[in-house]
């Protein structure tokens, strides 16, 4: 228990370090700040920075990474802004041609008018086989334009598949920086390791050289 409790404490200084350090994290206005927090957390709590350069590749590692969730999350917004428009389109085109289908009753209505005049029998003729068109306008309006939703998702890709390679792009260049910091975290642990080692055997060695001196001395000055 006491394990963890250091191990939070001690990423808790780290982070309140790295914030002190490199200041204002670059979240948007429309991005939520704590969650920026949590991704650096658990780089953190993954890799344990153990000096200011480890520090900084967790800096540059959580802004990539951040990077990433932002051009994947404004992909799906752009299909979902085309989709929008085109359902606007769809319906500003529904309600115009339901003001001309009025406008076409009104004229019809004032010519049945007119024909009742001349010929009643003709203008209740007229009249039913009106009723029977009419009724079948409903079915015929739903099955034409009854598009699924995913079509017009599909449509609105097309529409702004140029923006979309575009954040593609940028989105894969974040994720190759991401990978090119793991890649230096990793030398310069190996690196530091080397190093460490190599400093460590010649303190070794220098010490193992210098016990040996003393059992040496008394030899030499017997003879």
């Amino acid at each position: 228990m006491s394990n963890d409790l250091q191990t939070t404490s001690t990423t808790a200084n780290d982070l309140a370090e790295l914030k002190e350090l490199f200041g204002p994290p670059p979240v948007l206005s429309s991005e939520d700040s704590k969650a920026y927090d949590a991704v650096m957390v658990r780089f953190v709590e993954c890799i344990k920075p153990k000096d200011f350069i480890e520090q900084m590749f967790i800096k540059d590692l959580t802004d990539s990474t951040w990077e990433i969730k932002r051009y994947s999350r404004h992909k799906a917004l752009l299909i979902e802004r085309e989709y929008y428009a085109l359902v606007e389109e769809a319906e500003q085109d529904e309600e115009a041609q339901q003001d001309q289908q009025t406008e076409q009753k009104e004229q019809t209505e004032q010519d049945e008018q007119t024909q009742q005049a001349d010929s009643p029998t003709q203008y209740e003729h007229m009249l039913e086989l009106e009723q029977v068109v009419d009724s079948a306008v409903p079915d015929v309006d739903e099955i034409v334009t009854s598009t699924p939703e995913e079509l017009l998702q599909a449509e609105a890709l097309e529409s702004g598949i140029d923006y979309y390679e575009r954040l593609d792009r940028l989105m894969g260049v974040a994720m190759g920086r991401r990978k090119d910091v793991l890649e230096q975290i990793d030398l310069y642990r190996v690196g530091l390791g080397e190093r460490l080692r190599r400093v460590s055997d010649e303190i070794i060695d220098a010490e193992f050289s210098e016990a040996e001196l003393p059992s040496l001395a008394p030899a030499d000055t017997a003879q």
